[in-house]
């Protein structure tokens, strides 16, 4: 390995998500040390980044009680980090992980050292400590409630349920068999597709999927398509009209992808010209029902999430209900085909590895999960996967 990164120097009063992301290639220092001292305790801690492998390291008081320990030892927990102490005075964040703080990310300006090094943490990367002495000026330290609510706040980032205003959208295929995606995946292959047209494709997954089960597959996407998942790619935005010379297909699939939209309808009522006889229409939808977004709407709490039913970028909401509504309006004839739960393997994400196995964990959840959606699919269902086709009677396009 080479040299420490130069870095800068930045105060905690500064703008620190334009700070961070200036001089892509340096270092950051947070402190409110200035000059001489400021020079020499960046190079210190740059030095202790790349001996230790550290994206962050937390420049500590030799005098730091006891007891801080144990709140750090909690936090360690959470985060599935080493750190011995997760409050200082100053930190230094190398290049790599200074590009983990994404804009618009909810920067405690009181305790900001704590703040950035959790968000180092949460993106996979090491946050050591180090003490200091005679160099860090004297600070209050934040209680260990404050710590604790700050790691707790991170995990919960980290499974998106606070909103990355700023930053771009990102999105992650549901793995689990029982998720919207896994349905999907066993409806496919039940009903052997012969042309299909995956509108939103995103990473491909299910266009893939199709194509293994020989089936000639088009996909369209605002995004170039990742190589091997189609026969043809259109990039194009689908609140705009359809090319007419798209083809006919006997599936189509919308994943996730209408309540994105400002006018969904209209975009069903366009697939419609690109029907075969007994075509069919898959489509998920996230049910704004849910006893989660219930519960938020009743606390006074209604806000956007980085994903999940509450995203960012969705537009529209629908119930079980009010979607079928809209499919039956633009003349499609709208089954249910299933109820989703809990996407509980979002917990795995960003989780730490542990003694344990997290099945241990997440088996009961799963089967008490289950249950409810099965007792009360309109209160407990997280998606509604749904299967269209044309009314008789209705003419192509709606």
């Amino acid at each position: 390995m080479g040299p420490p990164a130069p870095f800068s120097v930045v105060t905690p009063d500064d703008d620190l998500l334009v700070a961070l992301r200036e001089h892509a290639d340096r270092g950051v220092l947070v402190t409110r040390l200035r000059g001489v001292e400021s020079d020499a305790l960046g190079a210190r801690l740059a030095r202790i980044a790349h001996d230790r492998r550290a994206g962050a390291v937390i420049a500590t008081s030799t005098k730091l009680p006891r007891r801080g320990r144990v709140s750090s030892r909690v936090v360690n927990f959470l985060l599935g980090s080493d750190a011995e102490y997760w409050w200082g005075t100053a930190l230094y964040l190398t290049p790599t992980a200074k590009l983990q703080v994404g804009p618009g990310e909810a920067i405690a300006q009181r305790h900001v050292i704590v703040d950035l090094a959790m968000q180092t943490a949460g993106s996979g990367l090491r946050v050591v400590s180090t003490p200091i002495e005679d160099v860090v000026p004297a600070s209050r330290r934040p209680s260990a409630w404050i710590l604790v609510r700050a790691s707790i706040r991170q995990r919960l980032r980290s499974f998106g349920f606070t909103p990355s205003y700023g930053g771009a959208a990102s999105y992650r295929t549901k793995v689990d068999a029982r998720s919207s995606h896994g349905v999907l995946r066993a409806w496919l292959t039940t009903r052997a597709p012969r042309d299909v047209l995956d509108v939103g494709s995103g990473d491909g997954v299910l266009a893939r999927h199709a194509r293994d089960l020989r089936a000639r597959v088009t996909t369209v996407d605002l995004t170039p398509a990742v190589a091997g998942t189609s026969e043809r790619h259109l990039i194009h935005d689908v609140e705009a009209p359809l090319p007419a010379d798209l083809g006919r297909f006997d599936t189509i699939v919308c994943a996730d992808i209408l309540e994105h939209l400002r006018a969904p309808d209209r975009l069903l009522v366009g697939l419609g010209r690109h029907l075969c006889d007994d075509a069919v229409i898959a489509a998920s939808i996230p049910n704004a029902a849910h006893w989660y977004v219930r519960l938020r709407v009743l606390l006074g709490c209604f806000d956007y999430d980085a994903r999940g039913i509450l995203d960012q970028t969705h537009l529209r909401f629908f119930t079980r209900r009010s979607f079928i509504r809209m499919a039956r309006s633009v003349g499609y004839e709208c089954q249910l085909h299933a109820t989703t739960g809990l996407p509980l393997e979002v917990l795995y994400r960003g989780s730490p590895t542990r003694r344990f196995s997290w099945e241990v964990v997440l088996t009961p959840l799963r089967l008490l999960d289950r249950a409810a959606v099965r007792l009360w699919p309109t209160l407990f269902g997280y998606q509604f996967v749904f299967e269209m086709r044309r009314a008789r009677g209705a003419s192509r396009g709606g």
